[in-house]
């Protein structure tokens, strides 16, 4: 990776490279300079406006405009004065001057402005170019009623300005027609084009989506016109690096200039091609029939003009040699075998048929002739430059085949966002979409990192690591949509009237509709692992209220038959559906400025990444990354970073229950793994993985469950990945007899989940390839980013690493700043003061305290605590009453061991947030977990406090001393203050004071 990578990548490493700029020139406006009755002609025989969108529904998108100028000064006027790229068309019949004058006007005082002449008899039409010595027309052409004439004169001028830099581009290729008769040439080139044009949409049916449809539409075969052999002979020399084939007349002027045929000019020309180029397909045409045997003679296919078949044969030649439709496999050139009309079909064949086949079609070219005609270059390219002669055998060369055409199917998907077609889907699309509505918040940021990876080329000691993004399948909120209309859904859904259940209940009866359950199974035949079904809201992630950890994610076995596979998907992708409108869900929303009705859902369907071990899924380990650390320390700085790590599923980390914090910057600095016994306090204690049977999931439901949840992950002791054998990265061993720890798993002892042989000693690029995904990342969002992901070290050695990237999102940062010196005030009118403390600003007008004293906590009721303070939020809310929460241990930890398992919907009235440390807990900040991204998005206080081991300090008695306190159950008290307390919390040094009364102490 380079310092300055190119954030958004090209087509290159997509696999289309510069396709984007294909046809840089395309005609805007056609204006038409003719008598009013033949405009009438034109535009009532022809409806010029059809016409010009002859192309079909892609080419619509460039149709351009007709204007009608009968005289020919006004015309030249307008032409002098317009500012898009015109196409003057004449017709003998116009006011002003004579049609050559006019056009010799137009190329001296406007320039290389295209200008054809559209007759209705070619002799009166060759007269009219004898007046002239130069012939001024770039074009000309008779009108006979057939109206994709039109429509062919305008692609042909476009082809003619576009081909040079379409084929050095990306290696489009082009087709020479040599023809001089105005008659078969009208009539012929929109028969040539038509089959052109069917090539194209037969391509467009392997497009990964609309822009890659319209891309491939663009690299079509280019048509080149020349009407002598002299400009025959310049364009094929200009272009033989890049021509398809060459179809020529027999009887064609010599020079340009000349209007009278020379009956062996068109087969002098076809002789110098066959000479220098004598693999390129040739085809000759004439009127006259001897001619037959002077191409046979040249082994040239021949094409009599007057035969009622000519657009069959014509057909048949493009088909046959230009490699235009299906790829025919034939057994030793002799009996045509299977048929390919997709690269995807072209892979499963060439692992099928005989090798004899194989070499017959190699030795021959015809992959790369239709590879090319598919618009797949660059494949083209390599599989000529690898003739069939330098393999062994046809089974080397059929190995060489499928892992070219499997590494370019991959390398074409990469980056994009595929839509869904049961057919073609399989494990080497990365990225696909189900509906054409919105992808959600989520899936929008996975798919943003998923453009961003073919510019990811890590170097050094990153070279043998892989960052991917799991194969994806997106239900766009369309499906959403859909399935609310169809199941009746929209009053259950924002009904207040119903329990969170019953409208859960009601979602889970819906049912989908039948090509969305279609769509299911063909996903399921290439997903046969177990998934991770995940919410992707139109408002999740967003910068400012990122609504992190409200909706559900939930995983499925993906096991038993297929009908209960189907079932197990349907079922999840409800639950996540519904949701959408949990209590905790509409309570969040009520706290920002969105409407209900506002959101919608996508889902994200993906493998769960990791690997199986004896009867459970899980990585090796998963991350939480963010490129501003709300706190440093030990040397770093905010914009240095932080990374939390934990063994197994990211739960663990998400759900706040601790885990590995370290700067990439300097990951050797472990504050709370810097003593032995700081260790055996922090080190982690369990895991998350999801069991693949009922029996074992029982044994290892999380503390608290009452019946196995087959929609989420179960707890582990160490031990079990200890058994796994997947600590060797990660492990220390803690010997008691000596009070010892040592790095690594040899010795016998206690597993303490350190990361130290990957921190410490590197048997992992963690830090540096952290390092490098925040930058990206950051410098692509443009804000800080949080960054979800997990890595795989269980593979073949042999193979490269890999870290899957699981989710990025923007970090919402406060943009006001207040500077604070501590030192300024009095310590006795001070309730809290931390350096280690979260926001920025002034708050004020706090007159309620909810408390929970350390001394009274009892850990192993911890979710009752949460309950009542969940109670109290509610009635503070109502009557409007911001308040500050105080409280020992983590808050929102999902471990009771830990601190209050409280959830954001719990608490979300409180303005400010404490949590202390106590005699026997160091209390350490949630960072990583969706609890304390939601503390940030909305510019929460939040102040951590350790007072018995002098980090901040917490008045306690004070507040125990409150004459206005209500004492409720498990600990919970309510204080009202007569007085008001005063925050001040300073984002840049990441301290803050809470003040017993509100004061104006000098602050900068």
């Amino acid at each position: 990776m380079t310092e300055s990578p190119h954030l958004l990548p090209s087509d290159s490493e997509s696999g289309r490279r510069g396709f984007e700029t294909l046809m840089p020139y395309r005609v805007e406006e056609v204006v038409l300079v003719s008598s009013l009755y033949d405009s009438f002609i034109l535009q009532e025989d022809g409806q010029v406006a059809e016409l010009l969108l002859e192309g079909g529904e892609l080419a619509m998108r460039d149709a351009p405009q007709m204007v009608h100028i009968p005289d020919a000064e006004d015309a030249l006027q307008h032409i002098a004065k317009s500012r898009r790229n015109i196409l003057v068309m004449v017709t003998p019949q116009m006011g002003g001057l004579d049609p050559v004058d006019f056009a010799e006007q137009v190329k001296q005082h406007v320039g290389a402005v295209p200008v054809v002449l559209l007759g209705y008899d070619a002799s009166a039409t060759r007269s009219l170019l004898e007046r002239s010595n130069a012939n001024p027309f770039d074009g000309v052409f008779l009108w006979s009623g057939d109206t994709r004439i039109l429509n062919a004169i305008v692609t042909l001028i476009e082809d003619r300005a576009n081909c040079l830099h379409d084929c050095v581009q990306v290696g489009v290729r082009c087709i020479l027609l040599v023809e001089d008769s105005l008659n078969f040439l009208s009539s012929y080139l929109p028969l040539l084009y038509s089959e052109i044009l069917r090539q194209s949409r037969s391509v467009l049916s392997e497009g990964l989506n609309l822009p890659d449809k319209l891309q491939r539409l663009r690299a079509r075969p280019k048509l080149l016109l020349a009407r002598d052999y002299r400009s025959a002979r310049d364009l094929f020399d200009e272009y033989r690096e890049h021509m398809l084939g060459v179809i020529s007349d027999v009887g064609i002027p010599r020079n340009r200039n000349s209007q009278k045929p020379d009956a062996t000019a068109g087969a002098d020309f076809l002789k110098h091609v066959r000479k220098v180029a004598p693999e390129l397909p040739l085809m000759m045409q004439s009127a006259r029939e001897e001619n037959g045997a002077l191409a046979e003679a040249m082994d040239i296919t021949f094409v009599q003009k007057g035969s009622s078949l000519l657009h069959q044969e014509m057909r048949d030649f493009l088909l046959e040699n230009f490699g235009f439709g299906t790829f025919r496999f034939d057994r030793n050139g002799e009996q045509p075998g299977a048929e390919a009309h997709s690269l995807q079909e072209l892979e499963t064949l060439v692992a099928k048929v005989p090798s004899a086949s194989l070499l017959y079609h190699a030795q021959r070219g015809h992959f790369s002739i239709w590879l090319r005609a598919r618009t797949h270059f660059r494949l083209a390219d390599s599989l000529e430059e690898k003739p069939a002669d330098s393999f062994e055998d046809g089974e080397a060369l059929r190995a060489y085949l499928l892992n070219a055409l499997r590494r370019a199917r991959f390398r074409v998907q990469r980056g994009a966002i595929v839509d869904f077609h049961r057919a073609t889907y399989d494990e080497t699309i990365q990225f696909a979409r189900i509906g054409r509505g919105s992808l959600g918040g989520k899936a929008r940021g996975l798919a943003f990192v998923n453009r961003l990876l073919p510019s990811f080329a890590p170097e050094g000691e990153l070279s043998n690591v892989r960052v991917v993004v799991p194969p994806t399948v997106v239900l766009t909120t369309a499906v959403f949509d859909h399935f609310i209309r169809r199941n009746r859904l929209q009053h259950v859904a924002l009904g207040m009237d119903l329990t969170e259940s019953e409208r859960r209940e009601r979602f889970m009866n819906g049912r989908f509709p039948t090509k969305v359950t279609s769509d299911f199974r063909s996903l399921l035949r290439a997903m046969t692992g177990p998934l991770a079904v995940r919410s992707s809201s139109l408002l999740e992630d967003s910068h400012h209220q990122p609504f992190a950890g409200i909706y559900e994610t939930v995983m499925i076995r993906n096991v038993g038959s297929e009908r209960e596979r189907l079932a197990q998907l349907c079922d999840a992708v409800k639950q996540v559906f519904a949701s959408t409108y949990t209590d905790r869900a509409h309570a969040y929303r009520n706290a920002t400025a969105y409407r209900h009705e506002e959101e919608k859902m996508a889902v994200m369907i993906q493998p769960v990444y990791g690997r199986e071990h004896h009867g459970k899924v899980y990585p090796t380990f998963s991350g939480v990354a963010r490129s501003h650390n709300y706190y440093p320390y030990g040397g770093c700085g905010p914009e240095d970073g932080v990374c939390m790590v934990a063994l197994g599923l990211g739960r663990f980390l998400v759900a706040g229950e601790g885990g590995v914090r370290f700067c990439p910057h300097r990951p050797q600095s472990l504050p709370e793994f810097s003593a032995v016994d700081d260790i055996l306090e922090n080190a982690q204690r369990h895991f998350y993985a999801l069991p693949l049977q009922d029996s074992d999931a029982e044994q290892h439901m999380t503390e608290g469950a009452t019946c196995v949840d087959p929609f989420h992950p179960c707890q582990y002791p160490i031990a079990e990945a200890d058994h796994d054998q997947v600590l060797h990265h990660l492990a220390s061993t803690y010997q008691s007899e000596d009070h010892r720890i040592t790095d690594g798993v040899s010795r016998s002892g206690q597993r303490l989940v350190t990361f130290a042989n990957i921190l410490k000693h590197g048997s992992f690029p963690l830090a540096p390839l952290v390092q490098q995904i925040l930058r990206i990342g950051q410098e692509a969002m443009g804000c800080p980013v949080e960054v979800e992901f997990a890595v795989d070290l269980e593979g073949d050695p042999e193979e490269p690493q890999q870290l899957g990237l699981l989710q990025i999102r923007p970090m919402a940062l406060s943009e006001a700043e207040i500077h604070l010196d501590i030192d300024d005030f009095d310590a006795d009118l001070a309730l809290c003061q931390s350096d280690r403390a979260l926001g920025n600003g002034r708050m004020s007008g706090i007159q309620d305290i909810l408390f929970i004293d350390p001394a009274d906590f009892d850990r192993s009721s911890s979710g009752a605590t949460a309950n009542q303070i969940a109670q109290l939020n509610a009635q503070l809310k109502k009557e409007g009453r911001p308040y500050l929460l105080v409280g020992p241990g983590r808050w929102g930890s999902q471990d009771p061991w830990l601190g209050i398992g409280v959830e954001w919907n719990d608490i979300c009235h409180a303005k400010v947030l404490v949590e202390t440390g106590f005699e026997g807990m160091r209390v350490t900040p949630s960072e990583g977990s969706h609890f304390f991204h939601n503390i940030t998005s909305f510019r929460i206080g939040y102040f951590t406090v350790n007072p018995h081991t002098g980090e901040g300090s917490l008045d306690l008695e004070w507040l125990r001393e409150q004459p206005e306190r209500e004492l409720f159950s498990h600990g919970v008290q309510h204080i009202r203050l007569e007085q008001p307390l005063e925050v001040l919390l300073d984002g840049r040094a990441a301290r803050g004071v809470i003040l017993k009364r509100e004061s104006s102490p000098n602050r900068s």
